[in-house]
């Protein structure tokens, strides 16, 4: 359990960079059309495990360490260097957030043997076989496959310190079989669970299916992106929400409202879908709702 956790995974660094070197995940947008049922091919790793991480704020750690940017040049090659380099420059230089990673990931001991037991190709596999998609085929690659879309996907999985939360962390980039180094999409998909006030700590039991369920959310909104539902949408505003038990405030742009969730875009581009709302499911979702959510 001892490992690094990569708050938002990778960075990209913009020109006019900020005052705190960061590694991002480059957003590229949709640079061309996936008409509707077409078949998207999931590269997924048989042996891989499901990386899981207790939540902790690094900013807070006087740390520093040179900037990255990350682009896909190969199917899976983005996800791989930006775990490699993060890891490097952390256990190499940020002594001080490694410890407190370390700390942190004390928090995931009562899920042990889940976690254990969890590996990327049955989670995604999992997701994957859900009903809730409706304008895509996700399939899993293989080499004799006839589509040309091929979607690399790494999650990563975050646990709240007070176990109520559970975050998915899906950096995904699409490539075409003839263009493998051009990535025509490539983003950071963010996804909170949705817990009540009264709800107790997230059980053992309970972490397959909620980590497969954020999984479904992050490809259902996936394939809003690439239908173009979110390309209009460009009015930026001040966004409340609640995650760990603590209400954050964050400048983006609203894609999507539920009953109970808010999608938006953060103002690196990354999207994020967290707990809103009411809660109060029985009423009708609103029109920007994206398709296949419920």
């Amino acid at each position: 359990m001892k490992k690094l956790l990569i708050i938002g995974l990778s960075i990209f660094v913009v020109a006019c960079a900020s005052s705190k070197n960061q590694n991002y995940v480059k957003h590229v947008e949709r640079t061309a059309n996936v008409s509707p049922g077409s078949i998207l091919l999931v590269k997924v790793k048989s042996d891989a495990p499901v990386e899981f991480y207790g939540e902790t704020d690094l900013d807070d750690v006087n740390a520093d360490h040179g900037s990255m940017m990350y682009v896909a040049n190969t199917p899976g090659v983005f996800a791989a260097s930006v775990l490699a380099h993060a890891l490097i420059a952390d256990s190499a230089n940020d002594s001080k957030k490694a410890k407190a990673q370390e700390e942190a990931d004390k928090i995931l001991v009562p899920y042990a043997s889940a976690i254990e037991g969890m590996k990327e190709e049955g989670l995604i596999l999992a997701a994957l076989g859900s009903s809730s998609f409706s304008a895509y085929e996700f399939s899993p690659w293989n080499e004799n496959s006839d589509s040309e879309w091929i979607i690399t996907a790494k999650p990563v999985f975050v646990m709240s310190q007070d176990q109520h939360t559970l975050t998915l962390k899906n950096a995904i980039t699409l490539t075409t079989k003839d263009s493998p180094e051009a990535p025509a999409y490539q983003n950071l998909i963010e996804v909170v669970s949705i817990s009540g006030d009264t709800a107790p700590a997230l059980a053992e039991e309970d972490l397959v299916k909620t980590a497969s369920d954020l999984l479904v959310t992050s490809f259902s909104i996936l394939e809003a992106e690439l239908q173009g539902l979110h390309a209009e949408k460009n009015k930026q505003q001040t966004l409340s929400y609640l995650h760990g038990g603590k209400k954050k405030f964050e400048r983006g742009v609203v894609l999507s409202e539920q009953c109970d969730r808010l999608t938006f875009r953060s103002l690196r581009g990354w999207i994020k879908s967290v707990p809103a709302g009411s809660g109060n499911c029985d009423t009708v979702s609103q029109e920007s709702e994206i398709p296949g959510q419920s």
